[in-house]
């Protein structure tokens, strides 16, 4: 994992590095719906996970590298994990909440990509890559009363996380240039975890981080 972030970072530097009009900046925001992977949790009588609203902003630098390609490298804030299928009942079977439990996994992320673009002032791309993201906080937000909730809460600050993870994502987007070369643009992406995000499944089972993202930004 070290050599990918060192890989990453060299990567994201040479592209600031290159000068030129083939260089350009971007903003944007990220609406993000996430979950974790399908586990089949037979004690629980099926799937453990639903998918949750999440969301994130960031910036890229892209380079174009000749004929129909770019090189995109991104900074991202992205909230990402799951809601558990999960109501509970006190000792009558009763339901002491209508609310699910949420939890939230903040990251920052840096994709590095390859775009395969069509079109000069407005067209569409194709996108493929990986991401390195860093946690950098977890929470889990449930519907309980206070002395529940704080034995809950106590269990989830004790939980062991892994920092790093590492994501595959395949996307595509289109732009349409506005004056002075500035484009705006739409992008939807599918990003596929590669680690599990904890070492210990505290507090409750975690798996590989599954997200579907739409971006809309402005590239200058």
């Amino acid at each position: 994992m070290k050599n990918q972030i060192l890989f990453s970072l060299f990567f994201l530097v040479g592209i600031i590095n290159l000068h030129g009009q083939s260089l350009s900046f971007g903003v944007h925001a990220i609406s993000v719906y996430s979950t974790f992977k399908k586990s089949e949790m037979l004690f629980l009588g099926g799937n453990l996970f639903e998918y949750k609203w999440g969301y994130g902003f960031g910036g890229n630098v892209t380079k174009k590298i000749g004929g129909h390609f770019d090189l995109r490298a991104e900074l991202n804030y992205e909230r990402k994990g799951a809601k558990y299928d999960i109501l509970y009942t006190d000792e009558n079977g009763n339901l002491v909440s209508g609310k699910k439990p949420v939890k939230n996994l903040d990251y920052l992320s840096l994709p590095l990509l390859l775009q395969l673009k069509f079109g000069k002032k407005n067209g569409f791309y194709f996108q493929t890559g990986t991401s390195i993201q860093y946690l950098v906080n977890h929470s889990l937000v449930i519907d309980l009363d206070d002395e529940a909730k704080g034995l809950y809460e106590s269990l989830e600050k004790e939980g062991k996380y892994n920092k790093f993870d590492q994501s595959v994502i395949f996307g595509l987007g289109g732009y349409t240039t506005l004056k002075n070369n500035m484009e705006i643009y739409l992008n939807g992406r599918f990003n596929y975890g590669l680690n599990n995000p904890t070492y210990d499944n505290s507090v409750f089972f975690t798996d590989k981080n599954i997200a579907l993202m739409l971006l809309a930004g402005v590239q200058f």
